[in-house]
């Protein structure tokens, strides 16, 4: 969500949240950007203030990726997470 919000021209940012079955859920954020340049990788330094929330995602997630919103044309994040027990 923060990288939609500081590193994309968007106007409107979308978020859901889903159930896939009892053990697993799925995050969406769609951005509206239109540039086609998707998610650049970051490599942050050790004194960096942020550039680690997709490192973060990739860590926790059992599966992630990046699409072509339908609903906004722009970029469309996802991921899939067990929930807790």
């Amino acid at each position: 969500m923060t990288n939609a919000v500081l590193h994309t021209p968007s106007e409107r940012i979308l978020c859901g949240v889903g159930r896939m079955t009892d053990e697993r859920f799925r995050l969406e954020v769609h951005d509206g950007d239109l540039t086609g340049r998707g998610i650049p990788d970051r490599c942050p330094g050790l004194d960096d203030e942020g550039g680690r929330g997709l490192l973060l995602l990739r860590e926790i997630a059992d599966s992630w990726g990046v699409t072509r919103s339908p609903r906004t044309g722009g970029n469309a994040v996802w991921a899939s997470l067990a929930t807790a027990l």
